[in-house]
């Protein structure tokens, strides 16, 4: 399986969680089987293309950031889209309509961004 990349530094598993990302090979998932790509068109369309674009904007100009990490064995799974089973969080949040994003950037501290 490939990544998705959604700009030049962002990937669709940075956005979505790891059980929803995996389910289309999930047994007992309603959307076990389904192809691989016309699923990954589904979760895309979960998030926002104006939050990717900014996103990448504000990676261009802090550098490396890490939003979701259980692609590559990190812990981090909801600061991108987060589904309405996913109990922390506001129930109105905007990570729920996958307009917002949680992001540490790795040379800058939050205080700098922020400014």
């Amino acid at each position: 399986m490939t990544r998705i990349q959604l700009s030049e530094n962002l990937f669709l598993d940075e956005y979505i969680p790891k059980d929803t990302y995996m389910a289309f090979q999930t047994k007992g998932s309603k959307f076990y089987g389904m192809p691989y790509m016309t699923y990954m068109g589904i979760l895309k369309r979960k998030i926002n293309p104006r939050l990717i674009k900014a996103d990448q904007m504000l990676r261009d100009k802090f550098g490396p950031v890490t939003l979701n990490d259980w692609w590559d064995g990190g812990r981090f799974q909801f600061r991108g889209w987060r589904p309405t089973w996913y109990k922390e969080g506001g129930e109105l949040s905007d990570h729920r309509e996958g307009n917002a994003s949680d992001k540490v950037f790795k040379k800058v501290d939050a205080e700098v961004i922020r400014d």
